[in-house]
């Protein structure tokens, strides 16, 4: 099904990482670009909200982020995904 034009997606207001969005809004891009046994990259993790999306539709996952803080906070956003390993650029 086609999806408008115009997306009212708001990112979170309190958000775990400064430039975290909006997590229905990143489950339906990837939803909707990717078939069940894609791999998604993200090559600017950061808060790690595409990849726990990924997880969350059964998709395998690469993130890379250069930061040790958000690489940090990754593994905990991702404690519950089965994943090989997260590591810093």
């Amino acid at each position: 099904m086609k999806i408008q034009d115009v997306w009212t997606y708001k990112d979170p207001q309190y958000p775990v990482y400064p430039t975290e969005k909006n997590h229905d809004m990143l489950r339906l891009i990837i939803a909707q670009s990717s078939l069940p046994d894609s791999t998604i990259l993200d090559p600017f993790a950061g808060s790690g909200a595409s990849l726990l999306c990924a997880c969350e539709l059964g998709r395998k996952f690469i993130g890379i982020d250069q930061s040790e803080e958000a690489v940090r906070g990754i593994r905990l956003r991702l404690k519950d995904c089965v994943f090989v390993d997260l590591m810093r650029a």
